[in-house]
């Protein structure tokens, strides 16, 4: 059923023209929030262009900015070391040297980033039979 505006701005049906008759037939008025019919958003062109195809968005760029190798000097030698690499390498002289921060923040990196397999097992020996006595008489 066709929709024609009127002059307050609200929409109504048109109940007795036909479905395919333009709206411009029908006393359509052009004027404020009321485009011409022929200049109006096509069905599923609307917005704008987009992201263009190929761009990178910031997480690949991140990733390609913390995977490229760059050339560093470690120990006087010269060679290729990713900036994730070069971070891990500063975090381990810093350690060293003492500084306390650092090594909060490396223990935090140790317990997320090391698999339960990695991580060394304490074994405890079971409780001997004079030991869970003296347990039970304190509780």
């Amino acid at each position: 059923m066709p929709v024609r505006f009127n002059s307050e701005g609200s929409r109504s049906t048109v109940p007795d023209a036909p479905a395919d008759v333009p709206l411009e037939t029908l006393g359509y008025e052009v004027g404020k929030n009321k485009p011409p019919v022929h200049s109006r958003f096509k069905p599923g062109g609307r917005g704008g262009p987009g992201r263009p195809k190929g761009a990178k968005d910031r997480k690949t760029l991140l990733r390609e900015a913390l995977d490229t190798p760059r050339p560093v000097t470690l120990g006087g030698r010269k060679c290729r070391k990713t900036p994730t690499e070069i971070g891990y390498h500063q975090l381990a002289t810093k350690v060293a040297s003492g500084d306390l921060k650092a090594l909060v923040i490396a223990e935090a990196l140790r317990d997320r980033l090391l698999n339960d397999e990695d991580r060394v097992a304490v074994v405890v020996e079971p409780l001997s039979a004079a030991e869970l006595a003296i347990l039970r008489r304190r509780s």
